[in-house]
């Protein structure tokens, strides 16, 4: 019994040794010529991780029962791992996904929880967005990057803005007081919003929504821009809606209000409301 003890001890101290000095001298020969700091880190972090597995199997195959096969024992490491790594394993799978079917790809404007940007890089672990909105307005680039893990694709919705239908509807609204005279602020409203949408622009939004119509239930819809009223404290609210480039937005709403800004100041019976209060004094 003591000489199988201490063959076994022995077996496990030389492979342990053996396994130290294999790893050693193949981290001296991958770092020999090797300057950055990061790549030397997980070189290093990479060859640790194996020598543990190698270690621990070694240990398990000289000091279990002679019934338990390496087989066995690499099936039960394997289903530790996959249990252990299930998040790693979910990345790599919904990269796949994201490679073959491509739901979203590089130079797609998404959308994830509170994430918004444009897509720069797909890789197998992480989606690489160049974030958009935030604190800054209107969907401009924030200058910041951000991580989204692959797998996340399973489990979470993602909103693409640009995949088929490379517009949004966007809405302005236009508060003018109750004595203005309505029809003609939505008559200028609706001439700027119309030059805004030039044929051009109009045609291809027009091409993307058929397209969009054949691979998905969704029937061509209205294009042409369109006003609501509404009723507010302080006067009349005059909703415009109208179709814009995803990224193009900022670009159209700050057209459409400073045409409409430069309209109403010339004409006589429209006046902008805004909160105020009129008092009545009686002698």
């Amino acid at each position: 019994m003591n000489q199988i003890f201490y063959k076994k001890l022995l077996i496990t101290v030389l492979a342990t040794l053996i396994v130290y000095i294999l790893s050693a001298l193949i981290t001296k020969v991958l770092l020999k010529k090797e300057e950055a700091i990061r790549t030397k880190h997980l070189t290093r972090k990479w060859i640790g991780y194996i020598r543990t597995i190698i270690i621990v199997l070694i240990v398990l195959n000289v000091w279990l029962q002679n019934n338990f096969s390496l087989t066995t024992i690499l099936g039960f490491t394997s289903a530790g791992l996959a249990i252990a790594l299930n998040q790693v394993i979910l990345n790599i799978v919904g990269w796949m996904l994201l490679m073959i079917k491509r739901p979203i790809e590089i130079g797609d404007r998404i959308e994830y929880k509170d994430i918004k940007g444009d897509v720069i890089d797909i890789r197998v672990f992480y989606i690489v967005v160049l974030e958009v909105g935030n604190w800054v307005k209107l969907d401009q680039s924030t200058g910041r990057l951000v991580t989204i893990p692959t797998g996340k694709i399973f489990t979470d919705p993602f909103f693409n803005f640009t995949s088929g239908f490379n517009a949004i509807w966007d809405e302005i609204n236009i508060l003018i007081t109750f004595e203005s005279d309505k029809d003609r602020a939505k008559e200028i409203i609706m001439e700027i919003a119309n030059e805004s949408m030039d044929e051009t622009i109009f045609k291809k939004i027009k091409e993307q929504q058929k397209e969009m119509s054949k691979k998905f239930a969704v029937k061509p819809g209205k294009l042409t821009p369109i006003t609501y009223f509404s009723i507010k404290e302080s006067g009349i609210q005059i909703e415009l809606r109208y179709l814009s480039f995803v990224r193009k937005r900022r670009d159209s709403n700050n057209f459409i209000n400073e045409k409409i800004y430069e309209a109403f100041m010339k004409e006589e019976n429209i006046e902008f409301a805004y909160p105020s209060q009129k008092i009545y004094l009686e002698k």
